[in-house]
């Protein structure tokens, strides 16, 4: 681990992001391991309630259901919750049937406490989207309630279509944006900062509420001024022309470490500061 500051309180509730700078193949064995290592580095540094955000894809069902590696999936993240002792969430992005299924995860220490489906699909994507923004999947919510937050799982482009469908706030307090990849900036899926300001501000500008975010960056490293928590208190004002430094909230800390695909970057973030900044603008 590098680029590690002592936090001045280790028990406040928190939120922390996880983004990959992947280099080399990967194997849903070594995201597996990857998890579980980022989730033992986490525990050394936070001991509050905490969402833990990891990206959209994270694991690849292949030709499969997204669903039929659900239950190893929350197995792997109960066992090692319980092992460290840790009342968090970890949310993560599973992919199957040849990318036609995304879908989204939270999981708890009790097991799973929300899934979603993809309700909003990127320009020519051609998926199995879910029937409605709120829809059940496999009969879990979208919706989850954690340390009395309400918390709303987007899956990649999601955040995209809360602006794009104007569609209301359903009470809850932040979205969790689990975005799949940035390629490198000459190819397709590279522009990181339109998904910063539709997707993250946006979302946030629709529905008045805190907005994290997730993603893999491939080959290719992360902006320092990337956003990875977003908050709009531009009022009327159009995401064309909202810029980084317009954004409410700041990273608390920041840490990287190697990982066997590259390396990864976890920024946390203090949710009562970033809660009280929604008062404050209320």
């Amino acid at each position: 681990m590098s680029g590690y500051l002592p936090p001045t309180d280790m028990s406040r509730p928190f939120v922390a992001a996880v983004l990959l700078e992947s280099r080399n193949y990967f194997s849903n064995r070594i995201r597996e391991e990857t998890l579980l290592d980022i989730l033992e580095d986490v525990s050394r540094l936070r001991t509050g309630a905490g969402v833990v955000l990891f990206p959209g894809g994270f694991f690849d069902a292949g030709r499969a259901s997204a669903h039929s590696r659900r239950s190893r999936i929350e197995n792997s993240v109960r066992n090692k919750l319980d092992d460290l002792q840790r009342d968090w969430v970890v949310c993560l992005g599973v992919d199957g049937r040849g990318y036609r299924d995304q879908l989204a995860m939270a999981i708890g220490k009790e097991g799973i406490l929300a899934v979603a489906r993809k309700f909003h699909a990127a320009p020519n994507e051609q998926i199995n989207l879910a029937k409605a923004p709120l829809v059940a999947e496999s009969y879990f919510p979208r919706i989850f309630s954690f340390n009395r937050i309400r918390y709303f799982l987007a899956v990649c482009y999601d955040s995209f279509g809360i602006r794009h469908r104007r569609l209301p706030n359903p009470e809850v307090d932040v979205v969790l944006n689990l975005v799949h990849q940035f390629n490198p900036s000459s190819e397709r899926m590279s522009n990181e900062r339109n998904f910063a300001r539709h997707g993250f501000a946006g979302a946030s500008r629709q529905w008045n509420c805190l907005v994290f975010g997730s993603a893999v960056f491939f080959h290719r490293r992360v902006s320092e001024s990337w956003p990875t928590g977003v908050y709009w208190d531009q009022g009327d004002r159009s995401t064309m022309e909202w810029k980084y430094n317009d954004n409410a909230i700041r990273v608390m800390e920041s840490i990287r470490k190697n990982i066997p695909e590259g390396e990864a970057l976890i920024r946390f973030y203090d949710i009562r500061d970033c809660r009280a900044k929604v008062n404050k603008h209320e």
